[in-house]
């Protein structure tokens, strides 16, 4: 499987968001982020990036996660 890092992140939210709301909750987000960077960053770190994108009573659209996502991958 040659999936980019993109699709296995786009998979990863959708079996997040079974019900397509675009929302996921920062509590799975960090599950996800630590699944797919493999521990890779530290938990503040992530806590950091999870806290810049703006929330929606509490819960985080996962498409301006995306954006936020791949600046972060350009960094490393």
């Amino acid at each position: 499987g040659g999936a980019t890092f993109e699709e296995d992140m786009r998979q990863v939210f959708e079996e997040a968001d079974p019900d397509s709301s675009g929302l996921v909750s920062p509590q799975t987000l960090l599950g996800i982020m630590r699944e797919t960077t493999g521990g890779t960053i530290p938990e503040k770190e992530m806590w950091q990036i999870i806290n810049s994108v703006e929330q929606k009573d509490g819960m985080i659209e996962w498409m301006k996660w995306e954006a936020l996502w791949e600046a972060c991958d350009e960094d490393s």
